[in-house]
């Protein structure tokens, strides 16, 4: 990822360059500035001809952009600004002294410093330049160096340009005084020498504020492992460490904008080291501590180490005695001891109005505040500063974890060492802890953790919360144990509790999911709670299972009331939704009276606002109950734009009904299966095709209608098997030829087969009219 980021920098850079290069100004006081957007490590070179510096980009061809520069500086030292495509001239309105040095990662610097007035004089050279840490080949400092002024200054050229070559001139050159560090041989260590006399333009006390940074920057490389202390003790003389002197104008984050308040020129020298542009590139989250990547330390965070073993009572008593001293000021330490101690026992609001007593000592201390919303709340409503430390492998991450209301799945989390800090927790914070730990991981798709979570209070003595009986039955739904999740719930609900409105409300979804009936006392127990908690949080949620639980337990009537008693807002936002529940449930299981009362009240008041599928549901029942064209008027309403094969097959049902079979036809023209050959052989039989729809019926596997068509169509005695019931007998006495030649028998040849003939004849006739369904109409001969 560090990779992509400095990849990405580079072309950036790259993009940037090959267009006009920006100009920034700024007016400090003692000096003004000018900002280049160039990349440091590009080749650039200043020059002076008189009053005329030149600063000349050889790469660059895309000239400069310097409309915007007197928006915010006057002419008192920059009298004029002229450019070609590769150089831009100053020129300048005093005797001034210009500096020129790289900063950050794309930016040159120029600083004109001297008197606004005219006719003043200056003691500084005319031209010098600083390098920057960007440089290819920058001064750097190796551990036991010696520290040695150089003065580095060009009076009319300045060259910055990827090279190993440096000018270096003599200290006393020119008069200037600018400190510089050079390296030494790293192999002689030397002692550092005595305090070296920087005449006026460096004080003693600049120079011990540089000492202080150096000594920040080595502890900073020694914590990243980056140097490792020799043994040897170095003591400087007569040097006192200071407060760390001013950087702003060389921080990389601050010269975006040249406003802001820097320091001048005579105050340039910088140390640099190759781990500044880590150091301050990359987010305080990122930065590396002894705790981990962007961690602190998790005793920030040890609430179960905030209180011993005596009574609670002893403590805060304890606790509360020094808060205020003489003259009712408050003692911080002694509120941040007991603010500690209230959420040690879980009491979130009074550990965050301790910290109310002073506002600086809230705003430092967020930390503390955050874990007494986490008390109070369950979670932090702004999270601000926990929920960074969810990869932490300390305590951290727990803490981080329950700061977030749901964990987002693309964070990655640091599980285990959240659970493993809740076994640490003692057991009135683990009972109440481990259930919203649950939660999260549960949220956060991890169903183990999520279980372990649970197990660490469920193995303590005593009843378990109702808190925990809700997170287990949330597991046990996410694990689709239906039955063990209504126990735990009924459980919860049985109990009265707080949290009984809310498993009642889990219990009733997690019903209706499973298609099980409700019964009329449930439904009774959620309208109590709904008007109990008819201003509370709760209430939308519960007057929504009260319409779900009253239309599943076939109050159909009372759900629709239900409906129109909702709130306004709930209404606009639900009441469609829940309408077309309502249909769908009288459409499955109400009866026809009920089903057609409740769909032709609802399209009279113009509220069959229902999706495709209820629709669908309600036309398939109409078409049913022989309402074909008020089916047909539900399903020209259909939003679908392709109908699938189930709407096709019901439009066909419809047509036939309304005596359209050619209308039945096309819809069914390139559909194929049983139900789709019995359309079609109704349709082909409306039309009188018996002969085709006999065929089609008995291929769908209908031979009751098969039989019925082959028996109506003119050949019918060629059409209907001779073993079928009823029929065939016939058909197989039709289809008997006669003898070939009845002359060459005798007439008691021919008088027996008609007497035969005829027996068999009555046979089937009194079968007919006897049992026409079951009896046996084989003749008998």
């Amino acid at each position: 990822m560090i990779r992509l980021f400095f990849i990405g920098l580079l072309l950036f850079s790259s993009a940037a360059y090959g267009q006009e290069i920006q100009v920034r100004s700024g007016d400090h006081g003692s000096f003004t500035r000018l900002v280049f957007d160039v990349p440091s490590d590009e080749p650039w070179k200043m020059t002076q001809q008189g009053a005329r510096i030149s600063l000349l980009f050889p790469n660059h061809k895309n000239g400069f952009a310097t409309s915007a520069i007197y928006d915010r500086i006057d002419r008192n030292r920059i009298a004029s600004v002229s450019g070609t495509e590769s150089e831009l001239s100053l020129q300048l309105a005093c005797e001034c002294t210009v500096t020129a040095f790289s900063s950050g990662r794309d930016m040159v610097v120029v600083d004109v410093a001297g008197p606004t007035n005219a006719g003043a004089k200056t003691e500084l050279p005319p031209l010098s330049a600083v390098y920057s840490r960007h440089d290819p080949h920058p001064p750097t400092l190796g551990f036991g160096a010696t520290l040695t002024a150089k003065v580095l200054s060009v009076p009319s050229e300045v060259e910055a340009r990827p090279s190993p070559e440096r000018r270096v001139s003599d200290p006393t050159e020119n008069g200037v005084t600018l400190p510089f560090i050079t390296p030494e041989p790293a192999s002689s260590f030397s002692p550092l020498p005595a305090p070296i006399d920087f005449g006026n333009s460096y004080d003693h006390e600049t120079l011990e504020a540089a000492q202080d940074q150096l000594s920040r920057e080595i502890a900073e490389a020694a914590t990243k492992g980056v140097l490792k202390p020799n043994g040897r003790r170095v003591k400087l003389p007569g040097m006192e460490r200071q407060p760390q002197i001013d950087t702003s104008a060389f921080d990389d984050h601050a010269l975006p904008s040249v406003d802001g308040p820097v320091t001048g020129p005579q105050e340039s020298m910088r140390i640099t080291t190759s781990m500044d542009f880590q150091a301050n590139a990359l987010p305080a989250e990122l930065a590396t501590t002894p705790y981990g990547p962007g961690c602190i330390d998790p005793a920030s965070v040890s609430v179960e180490a905030w209180a011993d073993d005596r009574p609670m009572p002893a403590q805060l008593a304890e606790a509360r005695a020094p808060l205020f001293g003489e003259f009712d000021a408050l003692n911080t330490k002694a509120a941040l001891r007991l603010s500690r101690l209230y959420l040690h026992y879980g009491f979130g609001p009074e550990a965050m109005r301790i910290l109310d007593l002073d506002p600086e000592l809230r705003r430092t201390n967020n930390i503390l505040v955050e874990l007494g919303e986490i008390m109070e709340f369950g979670h932090v409503r702004a999270p601000q500063v926990l929920k960074t430390y969810v990869e932490c492998d300390s305590a951290l991450a727990l803490w981080a974890i329950l700061s977030l209301p749901k964990v987002p799945t693309s964070t990655v989390i640091n599980s285990r060492a959240a659970l493993r800090s809740l076994n640490t927790l003692p057991p009135h914070l683990r009972n109440f802890i481990a259930p919203e730990l649950s939660q999260r991981l549960l949220a956060y798709g991890d169903k183990s953790g999520a279980a372990t979570a649970l197990r660490s209070v469920e193995r303590l003595p005593g009843h378990l919360s109702d808190d925990t009986k809700m997170a287990q039955a949330d597991l046990d739904l996410a694990k689709e144990q239906f039955d063990a999740a209504q126990g735990k719930l009924t459980e919860v609900i049985d109990s009265n509790s707080a949290q009984s409105a809310l498993a009642l409300i889990k219990s009733i979804a997690s019903q209706i999911a499973q298609n099980q009936p409700i019964s009329q006392e449930t439904t009774l127990l959620v309208e109590a709670y709904a008007l109990e908690f008819r201003e509370d949080a709760l209430g939308p949620e519960l007057r929504k299972m009260l319409v779900l639980s009253l239309a599943r337990s076939g109050q159909f009537e009372a759900s629709i009331a239900a409906i129109d008693a909702l709130p306004p807002n709930q209404q606009r936002i639900e009441r469609a939704t829940l309408t077309n529940h309502v249909i769908a449930e009288v459409t499955e299981a109400g009866e026809d009276m009920t089903f057609l009362d409740l769909v032709y009240g609802l399209q009279d008041r113009q509220a069959l606002a229902v999706s495709d599928d209820t629709r669908i549901a309600v036309a398939d029942r109409l078409v049913s109950l022989g309402f074909a064209s008020e089916a047909n008027t539900i399903m020209a309403q259909l939003q679908q734009t392709t109908p699938t094969a189930a709407v096709l097959l019901l439009k066909a049902r419809i047509a036939l009904d309304m005596q359209q079979p050619g209308l039945a036809q096309a819809y069914l023209l390139d559909l194929k299966g049983d139900e789709a050959d019995r359309l079609m052989a109704r349709a082909l039989k409306s039309e009188g095709k018996l002969s085709e729809a006999s065929a089609l019926f008995r291929a769908s596997g209908d031979d009751e209608a098969a039989r019925t068509a082959a028996f109506l169509a003119q050949d019918w005695q060629n059409q209907v098997a001779e073993d079928a019931p009823l029929v065939g007998p016939l058909a197989r006495l039709t289809n008997t030829p006669l003898a070939a030649d009845p002359a060459r028998e005798g007439m008691l040849a021919r008088s027996a087969d008609a007497l035969s003939e005829s027996a068999a004849a009555r046979s089937y006739i009194g079968s007919l009219l006897n049992d026409p369904v079951d009896g046996d109409t084989s003749p008998q001969s």
